[in-house]
């Protein structure tokens, strides 16, 4: 029964770890877009 238990709360956990590293991969990936976006942008108003 523990055993169980105990598997259980390691998949718990395997998800919510799994979750936070994809919640910071999306977090990145937005900063990153954000940049991009203001580079080109900055990029677009220098070559006019």
């Amino acid at each position: 029964m523990a055993n169980g238990v105990k598997q259980a709360n390691d998949a718990i956990q395997k998800v919510a770890d799994t979750y936070k590293t994809a919640e910071q991969k999306i977090a990145d990936a937005y900063k990153n877009a954000e940049q991009a976006v203001k580079d080109g942008v900055k990029t677009a108003e220098e070559s006019r």
